[in-house]
């Protein structure tokens, strides 16, 4: 597997200013780590299609992968359950 090109949508590039800086610093970091492991362990599959959510720092990152074309793209940020801490 090689390393995954990061896209983020404009919606979800406008969330991400939005979550606090401590939180902030942590989902970029989980989306870098996401080129070389696009589906870690702690990511959860939605649906049927591939597309996942992934709990960093009390917020929910959900994004998809296309494997074929090496891409994981972004779609959104949202503020978690308080234990959604992973």
């Amino acid at each position: 597997m090689g390393s995954y090109r990061i896209e983020v949508r404009p919606a979800a590039s406008e969330e991400f200013w939005d979550v606090p800086f401590p939180q902030r610093r942590l989902l970029n970091g989980r989306m870098v780590r996401l080129k070389n492991d696009p589906r870690p362990s702690e990511a959860e599959k939605i649906g049927d299609r591939e597309d996942y959510r992934l709990s960093v720092g009390g917020w929910v990152m959900i994004y998809g992968v296309d494997d074929a074309r090496e891409i994981v793209t972004v779609y959104g940020f949202r503020a978690g359950p308080p234990d959604a801490s992973r």
